[in-house]
């Protein structure tokens, strides 16, 4: 069963009229509590009929601050586990499942990106290379966190030009691989200080030389100090289980 964690406000809470009754309530909650131990808080956010099913409901559930979808028999007394390898083929239902798990996914990354926020306005702001939109005007602001040594954030680099035509761009290291990533972070950010964050030519080229697959670096080029600063940079962006890899990035507008 794969849980998701969100805040929905009370306009979320949305059932089909005249039918999320009492008994069906109860006994969903009984047979729930039967099959996962120690619910301390449960409340169902949203119940749908489904069309092509008889008897069968889409129902997303707050399961101790885990926001769960699952398919529960109109009775409330069976429940089946939402699997990704659900097939439905009425095409009613499928737009009603997909609108509600796209609203389920973007209420957990708006979450997610409320909490990073909190953490990283608590970062000294030299922990980070700062690069400005091409537009000077851009009110809005990228956060982005990155391993030099992960492929998945150096395809994502490659969105850099993009990113700036559209924000101003903050990118913090918390390294999941080995020495290396950690002292390439701490030269990036050495060698970054020194370069105007209106220079974007310049700042994606340093970052295009330390990301590239083939870039190597010595323990010497960073102290040990300065790695352990990027060491506690990713413990604390790593504090609230909410970032747990990289790359990971959102966008607000700037304070």
């Amino acid at each position: 069963m794969k849980k998701f964690a969100f805040y929905l406000g009370l306009s979320a809470l949305v059932f089909t009229q005249g039918f999320a009754n009492e008994n069906f309530s109860q006994n969903y909650e009984s047979t729930l509590k039967n099959i996962v131990k120690n619910v301390e808080k449960f409340e169902i956010m949203s119940v749908d009929r489904l069309e092509s099913i008889d008897g069968l409901n889409f129902v997303i559930t707050n399961i101790n601050g885990e926001m769960v979808p699952m398919f529960v028999s109109k009775d409330g007394k069976s429940v089946i586990g939402f699997s990704n390898l659900i097939f439905i083929g009425d095409d009613k239902d499928k737009i009603l499942i997909e609108g509600r798990m796209e609203k389920l996914h973007a209420d957990i990354k708006a979450n997610q990106d409320k909490i990073a926020y909190e953490i990283i306005k608590e970062i000294p702001k030299d922990r980070f290379i700062n690069i400005e939109s091409f537009d000077k005007n851009n009110k809005f602001m990228t956060y982005i966190v990155s391993d030099p040594e992960c492929p998945d954030c150096r395809e994502h680099l490659t969105k850099m030009v993009k990113y700036l035509r559209n924000a101003n761009v903050r990118i913090i290291f918390a390294p999941v691989h080995g020495k290396s990533a950690y002292t390439k972070s701490a030269v990036m950010l050495k060698e970054a200080s020194k370069i105007n964050p209106d220079n974007q030519e310049a700042l994606i080229k340093l970052l295009n030389k330390y990301y590239d697959i083939n870039a190597t670096v010595s323990d010497d080029q960073a102290s040990d100090e300065e790695r352990d600063r990027v060491l506690q940079d990713a413990k604390k962006l790593f504090s609230k289980g909410v970032i747990k890899g990289v790359p990971f990035s959102f966008t607000v507008e700037k304070e």
